[in-house]
């Protein structure tokens, strides 16, 4: 069995007056003669002297668990608003639970949130800011259906909210005041999970949803991309624009601030569906008024910069049959601080890997 190996510094190699030292997780000072290979030792000292953490198993946490992307946004729904998500998938199985960190604030009808899982449309190859490619990032509003169904503003988050025979066209919302633009496309297709929205309660701090245990959980393959929804429950009926704080739903989020564009959490993967016009209070790169009604991809909270990301805190447990990725997590005072030193530096990291 394989062991599940904890690593507090990766191959910490440095030099002393031409001396070359790895320096181990426990602190002691290994040299390194002429012609030693540092990964071998490394891997000889790893069987011998490394404390391990337990056994490895099948089952792995994905996404963006708060230990990871401390969350520091109250990131709001308000009514028959929808909260979305896209993930990429690091390894194939199924998703065994979903995991979400409530806000303040709970405004929905029974303190309910409706869950679905969707394959999705937009990802690292199509979506607003993906390069090579046609549309602004975010902030961008996408679209909508049309349906008789919501006694509202008559629009609907997913196809099969129409009624059977009701006109399925996308009305695309893309702001596009140069006319050079071409139209969008649904943010997903085929549901996964769900069967028209899952309910569960949502309460704050830790929620989890078992979708092992209803029997159906989804399956995913290594790089698949799929799309987590919340519908906050509402009445079926029209209200003022711009409810108050006091009718809102709260999920936390983390705000990632500015990054390049091969950073893997660029572009912004939040979304919502707004049921009216105007609906966030900031949505990075954009105007709150030029923000319309239907999906919009949201960008950060803070920083009204096309660069900037953010993504709510929803992770997820799965079951896995292949390889998967090792967690690297940053520790305190780990990164070094900006220097003029031309010297070597000290770089720490926490390392989780099966293999």
């Amino acid at each position: 069995m394989q062991k599940y190996l904890l690593l507090f510094m990766l191959l910490g190699q440095f030099v002393f007056s031409q001396q070359h030292l790895i320096i181990s997780p426990n602190g002691d000072v290994i040299p390194l003669k002429k012609g030693d290979n540092a990964v071998q030792i490394m891997n000889k000292y790893n069987r011998t002297t490394f404390n391990t953490s337990g056994t490895c198993t099948n089952q792995f946490t994905f996404g963006y668990p708060m230990d990871i992307y401390p969350p520091t946004i109250n990131h709001v729904m308000a009514h028959k608003d929808v909260l979305g998500q896209w993930f990429v998938a690091k390894a194939s199985g199924t998703i065994d639970t979903i995991f979400w960190w409530g806000g303040t604030g709970n405004s929905a009808k029974d303190s309910l949130v409706l869950l679905r899982v969707h394959e999705s449309h937009i990802g690292p190859t199509y979506g607003p800011g993906i390069r090579p490619g046609p549309f602004p990032p975010p902030c961008q509003s996408w679209g909508y259906w049309q349906t008789t169904n919501d006694a509202d503003n008559g629009i609907a988050a997913f196809i099969d909210d129409l009624s059977p025979g009701e006109d399925t066209t996308w009305f695309s919302t893309i702001r596009d005041p140069e006319d050079k633009l071409p139209d969008t496309r649904p943010p997903f297709g085929l549901e996964l999970f769900g069967s028209g929205g899952f309910p569960i309660v949502h309460r704050p701090g830790l929620n989890k949803a078992d979708l092992e245990g209803t029997g159906v959980p989804p399956e995913v393959q290594i790089n698949d991309v799929f799309f987590i929804s919340f519908r906050i429950n509402s009445i079926n009926q029209h209200v003022i624009n711009n409810p108050d704080l006091s009718t809102w739903t709260g999920f936390y989020a983390w705000d990632g601030g500015i990054v390049n564009t091969s950073d893997e959490n660029y572009p912004s993967r939040n979304w919502k569906f707004y049921e009216h016009d105007s609906g966030p209070s900031n949505c990075a790169g954009d105007k709150k008024e030029n923000v319309k009604r239907g999906w919009v991809a949201r960008g950060n909270f803070t920083y009204d910069d096309t660069l900037a990301v953010a993504a709510v805190n929803i992770w997820y447990s799965m079951t896995v049959t292949t390889n998967v990725p090792p967690l690297i997590k940053i520790v305190e005072d780990g990164e070094p601080n900006t220097t003029f030193s031309t010297g070597p530096l000290t770089v720490t990291y926490e390392i989780w890997d099966c293999d």
